[in-house]
């Protein structure tokens, strides 16, 4: 995609539709049935395969110059700049390798580093909210839950739960109906659905007070 925008080419991927025809669902099964496909492809060559991918794309953003990173590209969600794509690899990379390490690993974190990264992009998150809350009842109306964060990027969140869709507010003015403190690496998983509200804090790396 990258490659082809720094030709002057925004023309859809080989096998994808044009940019905003597929709902977020559809686009999620596209891809996983692609990534599926090709990891069945690949056999005991995908470790290997991965890497020499990783190395084609950081030759391909070492020749980036200072007039390529406003260049549009194609997506299946939307033309995007070359530098919007950026944020998206450090994601992929950050929380892929949470997914790999938690199996083989009994209480995996994510990098320190990669975590202010991760919190710098939920407000803009394109995704639709899927983070689980209880279910409010009519007579409650909105419940706002107010999550302070500690550690590398820390900063407070007010997630509104109403109609059992949830919304981010970012202001804090409003008293909350309940008041979480994690940090900021268990809130990004919580944003990322790894892990549950409940699971967490059933595991201590959540504490509340409120209803």
């Amino acid at each position: 995609m990258m490659e082809r925008g720094f030709r002057g080419d925004m023309s859809p991927t080989e096998g994808l539709s044009a940019p905003d025809v597929l709902s977020g669902e559809e686009i999620q099964e596209l891809y996983s049935q692609a990534a599926i496909t090709l990891r069945r492809s690949l056999g005991e060559n995908l470790f290997s395969s991965f890497n020499d991918r990783y190395d084609w794309l950081n030759d391909i953003l070492s020749g980036v110059g200072p007039d390529d990173w406003d260049k549009p590209c194609y997506h299946t969600r939307q033309i995007r700049t070359v530098e919007s794509f950026i944020p998206t690899i450090f994601t992929e990379l950050a929380v892929h390798e949470w997914d790999i390490r938690f199996a083989l690993e009994p209480s995996p974190s994510l990098s320190p580093v990669c975590v202010p990264m991760l919190i710098d992009r939920i407000p803009n998150r394109t995704r639709p909210w899927s983070v689980d809350f209880p279910a409010e009842s009519i007579s409650q109306g909105p419940i706002r839950y107010r999550f302070e964060l500690t550690g590398p990027g820390a900063m407070l969140f007010d997630l509104v739960v109403e109609d059992n869709i949830a919304h981010l507010a970012l202001d804090g003015d409003a008293a909350a109906t309940v008041s979480l403190t994690c940090d900021s690496g268990t809130f990004a998983l919580l944003m990322w659905k790894r892990i549950s509200l409940v699971s967490a804090k059933s595991a201590g790396h959540v504490t509340a007070a409120g209803d």
